[in-house]
């Protein structure tokens, strides 16, 4: 990282990504590696990314195949995995690395987050070796759609006007993230993640095409096909197909130049599907943009659609009618360089501009390595493993004096670091001397669902004064009353100390009953 100039690791082949499939040999006692070529499933241990998400994270197999009697623990392979990139990173910039940020979903779980801020990666050596390695600490978790601002220089235009932007994250899979940037601070309104769009879901629907395109040229016509059925592909060939379809796509929109070339389309061959015609002729199909556009239609507007959802859930977390009206759209994702999906995303959204980096596919880690180096100074901790941003879980409040009212200084789910200031007048009050300050959730007023950190003495005779709240990048809580040497610090509780389900139940009935007598207040004073 150097200013805004970040440098990916690469393998021999000139990839930046890693793989995180995990396999194992057997004639080898079991050593754990990852790798492209962990295609077995007699000895493939799943994906490491599946680990992150709601439901995988802490389960535990064992006995189960592929994985046989091999004992594999979540949580070993997550730590083997770090220990992997640790390893390689080290040895690509012939640096120590003792530091990892790790990028995750926007929608994924507190309970997720708080694990992973937590987690120490103390390899399972008695299944996997890796050698005598340093502890690896974790910076942070940081959720992935904020990074990608970054490189657009958003944060900084936020500190001449409030700014909504839609981050549209187009990998493997969907991500679509509303996000309300204010004077260089972000906070997340909505999230909506799909399993059904992405880059695999344009792949197979032109690959399913071509697949009746050549059972069309192989047997005499669609309907010789489709009546002999004297052709089907195996699975390896379907594989292949799929392979086929994702060079044809690259073709039609390509990624290095982001225009659109070859408008009389790309001639695909099936020369690897089958023997060429009697005439001595080898089958192929012409495949256009419209081609691709047909196939994947439906796809294009189910992600306008949900584009719409996140903002009309970002409208009601802002309490606003309709829909937030953004004025950036931000795109990252290895698909998001298809122009179908800039067209139609500026047909539902025509007065956002649309930003797209050069290098979508690694925006994200790029943006992230520069908020590393903001938030812990350039060049920052050093190497880092990923990069990331992560959220403040829990509002910041303070009470006065003998007040049982909670008002916010910080609120949760804003990005870290992050600070928030309030002027407060004393004039007059005589039992004002000290303030109160809490973490936890602002609707409590003090009740289960808030934690009291700490006490500040306020001095005497002040008829105002200004308190300012930081979360550092470390995630530590410092308080100031400007104009005075009183500071204090606090750290976070960990959220699940906060809440039992007796507590959550009555706190939800409690909310009800306030929110009906409030309603009641204000129409019986109309």
């Amino acid at each position: 990282m150097d200013g805004k100039h970040v440098e990916l690791m690469k393998d021999e082949l000139g990839r930046t990504e890693v793989p995180t499939r995990a396999c194992y040999d057997e004639d080898a006692k079991a050593e754990l590696r990852f790798g492209y070529d962990c295609v077995d499933q007699e000895k493939t241990v799943y994906d490491v990314r599946r680990y992150l998400d709601d439901t995988g994270l802490f389960q535990t197999h064992s006995e189960q195949k592929p994985l046989r009697n091999f004992y594999a623990d979540p949580n070993y392979l997550f730590s083997a995995f770090l220990k992997h990139l640790q390893s390689r990173a080290e040895t690509y910039f012939n640096q120590t690395i003792n530091g990892a940020i790790i990028v995750v979903p926007a929608d994924i779980a507190d309970a997720r987050r708080e694990f992973l801020r937590n987690f120490e990666t103390h390899a399972p050596r008695t299944y996997f070796r890796f050698g005598a390695q340093r502890p690896l600490r974790i910076y942070r978790s940081l959720a992935a759609p904020v990074a990608s601002l970054h490189t657009h220089n958003l944060f900084e235009a936020s500190d001449k006007e409030d700014i909504n932007v839609l981050t549209v994250d187009i990998g493997a899979t969907f991500e679509v993230s509303a996000i309300l940037l204010e004077d260089g601070v972000a906070e997340r309104l909505a999230t909506i993640r799909s399993q059904e769009i992405g880059g695999d879901a344009f792949d197979q629907r032109l690959a399913q095409y071509l697949e009746v395109e050549y059972g069309k040229s192989s047997h005499g016509g669609l309907h010789e096909w489709m009546w002999h059925r004297k052709w089907n592909l195996t699975g390896e060939q379907k594989d292949l197909m799929k392979d086929t379809a994702e060079k044809a796509k690259v073709a039609l929109f390509p990624y290095e130049s982001f225009k659109d070339v070859l408008d009389e389309g790309v001639q695909v061959s099936f020369a690897d599907f089958g023997p060429a015609t009697d005439s001595g002729l080898e089958l192929s199909t012409l495949v256009t943009k419209q081609i691709f556009y047909e196939v994947n239609k439906d796809l294009f507007w189910h992600i306008v659609d949900l584009a719409m959802q996140t903002l009309r859930e970002a409208a009601v977390y802002r309490d606003i009618p309709g829909v937030l009206d953004v004025s950036q759209i931000v795109l990252t994702g290895g698909s998001s360089h298809l122009a179908p999906i800039r067209e139609y995303l500026s047909m539902a959204f025509p007065n956002a501009t649309i930003l797209i980096d050069s290098r979508p596919d690694s925006l994200t880690i790029r943006g992230t390595a520069i908020h590393a180096a903001i938030a812990y100074g350039d060049p920052g901790p050093g190497p880092l493993l990923g990069c990331c941003d992560d959220i403040t879980p829990m509002d910041i409040m303070f009470a006065l004096g003998t007040k049982d009212a909670l008002e916010v200084l910080i609120p949760k789910h804003y990005i870290i670091p992050t600070s928030g200031k309030r002027t407060l007048s004393l004039d007059g009050d005589t039992q004002i001397d000290e303030m109160r300050i809490y973490a936890g959730y602002s609707r409590t007023a003090g009740a289960p669902g808030s934690v009291l950190l700490g006490s500040i003495p306020i001095p005497s005779n002040m008829a105002e004064m200004e308190v300012k709240a930081e979360v550092d990048p470390e995630g530590k809580i410092l308080v100031d009353i400007m104009g005075t040497e009183t500071r204090s610090s606090y750290t976070f509780p960990i959220a699940l100390d906060l809440w039992s389900d007796v507590e959550i139940t009555a706190f939800i009935d409690k909310a009800v009953e306030h929110d009906r007598t409030r309603k009641g207040t204000i129409m019986d004073g109309l």
